[in-house]
C-alpha cells in the first residue's frame, strides 16, 4: 500500500512540475524514469507554435536576418568612410528623382516616414566578403560586441551600423570587427 501511494505521489508531483506527463506509469522493473528537465520534456499539450516561434519564422523571400529584397538600411547622414550608427530597416515608398532632389521616401520599420538620399540595399555577407576594408553592416547600437540578430523584431526595429571591416583576425571564432564593434560574422551584411 505504501509503495503504491509513493508511486502515485511521485507521478502527481512530476506532472505538476511538467517534467513528464501524468500518463507515464512506473513499472516494477528497475528501468530509469523518463527525463524531461526544466521546461517540460514531455509532449506539448498543443501543437500550435509559440509566440516566439511565430515571430521568428521567416516569411517568403526573407533572408536569415529577416530582410526582403525590397528592404533598405537608411541613414540621415551620408556615409563617408567612417562609422555611422542608427541605420534602420525601411521600405521605399517614393523613388528618388530630380523633383525630390535625389531623395527617396521610406517607411521605416518603426512606422515613421523618412526622406533621405542615404540608403543602402544589402545582403547577408559570405565568408569571401569578410575582408578588411570592405564596407559592412552590423546590428548594433553602442555595443562593443554585437551578436547576430536572433529575433525578427531585433533585426528590423533596432539600429544597425555601417563601417569598414577593420579586423578579421577573430574570424575563426566567428567574429569580425566592423568599425570598432566586434560583430558575430553570421550577423554581418554587405552592399548588394
Amino acid at each position: 500500500m505504501s509503495n503504491i501511494l509513493s508511486r502515485s505521489l511521485i507521478v502527481a508531483l512530476v506532472s505538476l512540475v511538467g517534467c513528464v506527463p501524468a500518463s507515464v506509469g512506473f513499472s516494477s522493473s528497475a528501468s530509469p524514469a523518463p527525463r524531461g528537465g526544466y521546461g517540460g520534456g514531455g509532449p506539448r499539450a498543443s501543437s500550435a507554435p509559440t509566440r516566439v516561434e511565430v515571430e521568428n519564422a521567416y516569411g517568403p523571400g526573407e533572408d536569415r536576418h529577416w530582410f526582403s529584397d525590397d528592404d533598405y538600411l537608411v541613414s540621415k547622414q551620408p556615409y563617408q568612410g567612417a562609422l555611422i550608427r542608427y541605420l534602420h530597416v525601411a521600405k521605399m515608398l517614393v523613388t528618388p528623382s530630380e523633383a525630390t532632389r535625389s531623395e527617396a521616401k521610406f517607411l521605416v520599420a518603426n512606422g515613421h516616414e523618412q526622406w533621405t538620399a542615404h540608403f543602402f540595399q544589402t545582403r547577408v555577407a559570405t565568408s569571401a566578403d569578410l575582408v578588411v576594408g570592405n564596407v559592412a553592416f552590423c546590428r548594433a547600437d553602442y555595443e562593443r560586441v554585437a551578436e547576430a540578430p536572433r529575433r525578427k523584431s531585433t533585426a528590423r526595429q533596432q539600429g544597425w551600423v555601417i563601417a569598414p571591416i577593420t579586423d578579421n583576425a577573430d574570424l575563426y571564432k566567428g567574429f569580425v570587427t566592423v568599425g570598432k564593434t566586434s560583430c558575430e560574422a553570421s550577423g554581418v551584411r554587405v552592399l548588394r
